[in-house]
């Protein structure tokens, strides 16, 4: 489905005087500090939890393999935004107001991050304060995937949010990376009759499928490979998992869901309430087909902490 986030406050960069960006003592570290870094707060990332934000990372190797070619790094990237300890999601860079981020030297650099060793960021992006533009890594194009005017963000800032905080980014990888765990489970010769019990399962987000139904994603691991994998809840066993939220927390919680018209989805803020609940549950009996997209998911009959 697509997700429909319960989407913040537009941070205030618009309210810049547009003549700060010509000051010529307003260069890349103004950038970062006065535009970059609320932007990613208001996305959801921060320096820890879930969805993080990794500063001036030094990369340990100092030349990285382009085809034949060998660069030497000599600056480090700005961001690495993460999703757990070691999914790199994009590796963003900074850029001083007067600089040109579509200059083919700024995106050989910023791609350079990306394709390191150390990062291998399906995304990498720039931003001069005016723009912020988005590439994906696999493309090799100097055409950016996604393009932002910052100082008209209003316009567009739900668009923004719905594509670039972390709990999409983080899917929209996965759905390219990663096989389905039910799906991998029927393979195995499991059935609905069994019950099968995830550990430390991430709760990130809540999707309202349907009246009284809804469902969590999760990427568990099994003999060294990541999957997909769905858990669908009624509303008692949503209410059992809800409860593991401080009281105040819990209630906006099953206000939204109960006020949003499926299909929907809630971004839980995990940055301030990392948590990780325990799922008992067995594979749905039937498949599930949504825009060309085939999975299982499995029907969680229990959660505890």
């Amino acid at each position: 489905m697509d997700p429909i986030f319960h989407i913040p406050p537009i941070p205030k960069i618009e309210t810049l005087d547009r003549r700060i960006l010509s000051d010529p003592s307003f260069k890349e570290d103004s950038v970062r500090e006065e535009i970059i870094a609320p932007l990613l707060r208001q996305l959801g990332y921060s320096t820890y939890g879930q969805f993080r934000v990794k500063r001036s990372t030094p990369l340990i190797h100092p030349y990285v393999s382009i085809g034949s070619k060998k660069r030497k790094i000599n600056i480090y990237p700005d961001y690495l935004l993460l999703s757990g300890e070691e999914n790199i999601l994009v590796a963003l860079d900074a850029k001083d107001p007067s600089e040109d981020i579509f200059n083919p030297d700024h995106l050989s650099q910023a791609y350079t991050y990306a394709v390191h060793r150390e990062v291998k960021a399906p995304y990498y992006g720039l931003c001069n304060g005016h723009k912020l533009a988005l590439y994906r890594t696999a493309d090799m194009s100097q055409s950016p995937y996604l393009e932002y005017d910052l100082l008209k963000l209003s316009e567009s800032w739900e668009t923004f949010f719905m594509t670039l905080n972390p709990a999409s980014l983080a899917k929209d990888i996965s759905q390219k990376l990663k096989k389905d765990f039910g799906l991998h489970l029927q393979a195995m010769g499991f059935t609905e009759k069994v019950s099968n019990t995830f550990l430390d399962v991430p709760f990130l987000h809540i999707g309202k499928t349907g009246d009284q139904e809804y469902t969590i994603g999760a990427g568990p691991k099994f003999e060294d490979q990541v999957y997909c994998c769905s858990f669908d809840f009624n509303e008692a066993v949503l209410t059992t998992a809800l409860e593991t939220f401080p009281k105040w927390l819990s209630l906006q919680l099953k206000k939204i869901l109960c006020e949003a018209e499926a299909p929907a989805m809630v971004q839980i803020p995990s940055n301030e309430y990392p948590l990780t609940i325990n799922i008992e549950a067995r594979l749905c009996p039937e498949t599930v087909e949504i825009e060309n997209e085939i999975f299982r998911p499995l029907i969680a009959s229990k959660v505890w902490i």
